[in-house]
C-alpha cells in the first residue's frame, strides 16, 4: 500500500493484480483517511459545504476542518457501523443542526458570518436531477421505477423516469443539464459548480416538461373537487410548496386569477395579438412554406395556451422556493 500511509515495511500484495487488496487497503480501519473523506463529502451533500470545503484535498494543503471533533466522532462511528452511508445519513438527519431553520440571528451573524459554524441552515439550490424529480413528483408524472436502461432526456415525449436514467454522452452533454452545472462526466469533480444564469429561468417557463406537470396538477381529482379558489390556493401551495398558503399570498393569487380569464370562457375570434393560437398558425404556415408545402417536421406539436389556473400553477412553479432548499 502508500508508504505515507502504512510506513515502509508493508507487505507487498500477492493477489493477482492487487486490486482487491488496494480496495481491502483504502477502506480499511487501519486507514484514518478514507472515513473522513467520505464523511466530508455527506455533510457536504446535506449542508452545502464540508467541514473542509475542498472535498478534492482533505491534508495539508486545504484548510484545516470546521469541526474536527465531529469529524472524528462520525468517522469513527462511520467505520463501527459498517461502513453504513445509510446509517450516516440517517444520524445527521436526525441531528439538532439539521433539523435548524435558516432565520437569521444578527448577534451570530456579525460573529460568524459565513455561517462555517452552522447557527443557522443555509439555503441551498437544489441540482438538476433532484429539481427535474421534483417538478414531475409535484405533477404526480414520476416515473419510481427502479433499474433498467438509460433514457433520452432531450426526446419527445419526454421520459417521466428520474433524472438518474437519464443518458449521458461524454462529447455532448444535454444543454439542460449543462445550463444547472451538471459536473463534467469527463472529468473528477468532487463539488459542482454553483452559477445562476438566464437559461434556468427559461427552463422552467419554457420547457413543455414544466409546462406539463402545471397542466397535470390542474387536472388531478383533488384540485377538481374543490369547489372555491381559496381552496384550491392552498392545494396547490401544500403540493407544490409542502406548506398552507399566507393571506397574503392567496391575495395575491386571487388578483391573478381576477386578471386572467378562463380559457374556457373565452370564445375564439381568430387570430389576434393576445391569441398564442394564431401565432402559432402563422408559424406552421412559415414552416411549411420553407420545407417547399410540406409542413412542419413531425416532432413539431402546437400546444393549448393555458387556462388561468394553469398559468397559476406555472408560476408557482417557477417560483424560488421550488428549487431552493429553505
Amino acid at each position: 500500500f502508500l508508504e505515507i500511509l502504512s510506513g515502509p515495511l508493508r507487505p507487498a500484495w500477492t493477489n493477482g493484480s492487487g486490486r482487491l487488496e488496494l480496495a481491502g487497503s483504502i477502506a480499511n480501519t487501519n486507514n484514518p483517511l478514507t472515513p473522513r473523506v467520505m464523511l466530508n463529502r455527506i455533510w457536504m451533500h446535506h449542508f452545502g459545504e464540508g467541514f473542509v470545503p475542498t472535498p478534492d484535498d482533505l491534508g495539508t494543503q486545504s484548510e484545516p476542518p470546521s469541526h474536527p471533533e465531529l469529524l472524528d466522532y462520525l468517522a469513527s462511528r462511520f467505520m463501527t457501523e459498517g461502513w453504513s452511508v445509510k446509517k450516516m445519513h440517517r444520524q445527521i438527519m436526525l441531528s439538532s443542526v439539521y433539523q435548524q431553520s435558516t432565520a437569521n440571528n444578527p448577534e451570530y451573524a456579525r460573529i460568524d458570518p459565513g455561517n462555517r459554524f452552522l447557527w443557522r441552515a443555509n439555503i441551498r439550490r437544489l441540482e438538476i436531477e433532484p429539481l427535474r424529480d421534483s417538478i414531475l413528483a409535484i405533477g404526480g408524472t414520476l416515473d419510481t421505477t427502479m433499474y433498467g436502461r438509460p433514457v433520452d432526456l432531450n426526446k419527445q415525449p419526454y421520459s417521466l423516469r428520474r433524472t438518474v436514467y437519464g443518458f449521458i454522452d461524454r462529447s455532448d452533454v444535454p444543454d439542460t443539464l449543462l445550463n444547472f452545472d451538471f459536473a463534467a462526466p469527463d472529468a473528477t469533480m468532487g463539488k459542482r459548480y454553483e452559477t445562476t444564469v438566464p437559461q434556468q429561468a427559461l427552463y422552467l417557463m419554457n420547457n413543455p416538461l414544466v409546462v406539463e406537470q402545471a397542466r397535470n396538477l390542474v387536472a388531478r381529482p383533488e384540485f377538481r373537487q374543490l369547489s372555491d379558489n381559496v381552496g384550491r390556493i392552498h392545494y396547490l401551495y401544500e403540493r407544490i410548496y409542502q406548506r398552507p398558503a399566507r393571506s397574503d399570498e392567496i391575495s395575491l393569487g386571487l388578483a391573478f386569477l381576477a386578471q386572467t380569464p378562463s380559457q374556457e370562457k373565452v370564445k375564439p375570434s381568430g387570430p389576434s395579438k393576445a391569441d398564442p393560437r394564431g401565432m402559432r398558425t402563422k408559424v406552421k404556415e412559415q414552416m411549411a412554406k420553407r420545407r417547399g408545402g410540406k409542413g412542419p417536421p413531425p416532432e413539431f406539436k402546437v400546444r393549448e395556451p393555458l387556462s388561468g389556473w394553469e398559468e397559476y400553477a406555472h408560476a408557482l412553479l417557477q417560483a424560488n422556493e421550488t428549487f431552493y432548499i429553505n
